[in-house]
This record gives structure tokens, C-alpha cells and sequence, in this order.
């Protein structure tokens, strides 16, 4: 459909989403289900070797589509968003020597898959999958307050009259 994302605030959110592990002959992930609002640093945990966080990236960077379910980013489901669009909204950064993967969505909300202990200390929300790609948890630390992010942009003023 090309829908723009003409000024993305971060929103992601993942419905039932099924994603093929084609190297596996598995899934690497099955029925999932979470929502990332804007501001926040999401830490994605699976066991080691599991490809469930890095799939999750995969999705939300546009490199594959899921099987089943939906992916949407504020709202637009992947397959209707603007390919240009989205790509903007995007920032990708890798950690080197880490294995720490980093995906930024229109500069405020911020994905990572298999993340270290001073990331996953800062998070606002962690996901864990089980060795099938299956949700186990999503939780916040406990304490922690959300960030308050302005979705409803202010209504446009009216010239002063002199």
C-alpha cells in the first residue's frame, strides 16, 4: 500500500507474530506478542542461540516479514508502510564484541537483542523467549517510571492580530 510514516513517533507493536527460522527448520518465533512504546529501551533475552531476539529486529527493521500475525509501527502494519519511510525511521548500531544488536525507531524507542548486563540494567522493558521463540516474559523493573513521551501534536496557533 506505501502508507507514510511521515512523522513516526515510535510506537512498535507485535500481534501473534510467527517468524520461520529457514536455516533451522524451525520457528524462531511463535505467536508473540508485546508493545514497545515510545522513550523506551526494550532488552530482548533468548537462550543462547536462539534466534528469537535477532528476529525480532530482522521484523522491525523490514529485512523479513512475518509468517503469521502482524508487525505494526504506530499503527501501520509492515507490509502497508512506505518502504522509504520506514528506512527513516530507522538507526541500526552493532556493539562490537558484545553481541549486542541495537535498533532505534524514529529516534526515541530503542529495540536490543542479546543484550549486556549494563544494558539490561537500564531497560524499561525485557523480553524473554524460550529455545522454541515463544514469549516467556515481559516485564519492567520494578521502580522504574515510563517516560512521558507527547503523541497528540499541539493544535496549530492563529496568528496574533495586531
Amino acid at each position: 500500500m506505501n502508507i507514510p510514516l511521515a512523522r513516526p513517533l515510535g510506537f512498535v507493536e507485535l500481534d501473534g507474530v510467527w517468524l520461520d527460522d529457514r536455516a533451522a527448520c524451525t520457528w524462531a518465533l511463535s505467536g508473540v506478542s508485546f508493545v514497545a512504546e515510545p522513550g523506551i529501551t526494550v532488552a530482548l533475552c533468548g537462550v543462547p542461540g536462539q534466534a528469537a531476539p535477532d528476529a525480532v529486529l530482522d521484523l522491525v527493521g523490514g529485512w523479513r516479514l512475518p509468517t503469521k500475525g502482524h508487525l505494526t509501527l504506530d499503527g501501520i502494519d509492515l507490509c502497508d508502510l512506505d518502504r522509504a519511510h520506514h528506512l527513516r525511521a530507522l538507526g541500526q548500531e552493532v556493539v562490537v564484541g558484545s553481541g549486542e544488536r541495537r535498533l532505534t525507531v524514529a529516534g526515541r524507542t530503542t529495540l536490543v537483542a542479546n543484550p549486556t548486563p549494563a544494558t539490561l540494567r537500564a531497560a524499561h522493558l525485557v523480553v524473554t523467549f524460550d529455545a522454541g521463540g515463544r514469549l516467556v516474559s515481559v516485564s519492567e523493573p520494578a521502580g522504574e517510571a515510563r517516560p512521558q513521551v507527547s503523541t497528540v501534536p499541539e493544535p496549530a496557533r492563529e496568528p496574533a492580530v495586531a
